[in-house]
């Protein structure tokens, strides 16, 4: 996975009523990571996107 430095700045991503719906991101200096999902009878359906900047 990754490794980061402490201290992360978590945010949540929209205000869906679902739980666990587009619910954390965190920024490092070169890539912003998304992870979002939903969830429905005890399944979790959830992705992991990598936005990386380029200056």
């Amino acid at each position: 996975l990754i490794s980061v430095e402490l201290p992360l700045c978590f945010y949540k991503i929209n205000g869906e009523n679902l739980k666990r719906a587009g619910h954390v991101c965190f920024a490092l200096s070169d890539r912003v990571l998304l992870h979002g999902g939903f969830s429905e009878k005890c399944n979790i359906h959830a992705d992991l996107y990598n936005l990386k900047i380029r200056s």
